[in-house]
């Protein structure tokens, strides 16, 4: 496989578990609707998209990406599968940091 073609199925790849982990955090905001650490993982991941598709062009707030975190801590005795999505997530997210900042 070309470099082209990798970059374009690894987009295609993230983009997927973008739109994975934002159905997964719509679902647990309404099964939660008082826990804002949902709302927060929502927005962040929502950021990670627009990134993604080229519609911003911001990488500042890569550094404060805290999916993996706030999983980590507040969704504790949660399923691990729905944990899960949220530190894959976030392991992307320190990928494309990588990736913008030429690390």
């Amino acid at each position: 496989m070309g470099q082209q073609a990798h970059s374009r199925q690894v987009r295609h790849d993230r983009v997927q578990l973008f739109q994975q982990g934002l159905d997964k955090c719509q679902e647990l905001c309404r099964e939660h609707p008082d826990d804002t650490t949902f709302v927060s993982i929502g927005h962040q991941i929502e950021y990670l998209m627009e990134l993604e598709a080229g519609d911003i062009r911001d990488v500042s707030r890569l550094s404060e990406i805290i999916i993996g975190v706030q999983a980590a801590k507040w969704m504790d005795g949660f399923p691990e599968s729905d944990r899960e999505i949220f530190y894959q997530i976030s392991a992307e997210a320190g990928k494309m940091s990588r990736e913008k900042h030429g690390q």
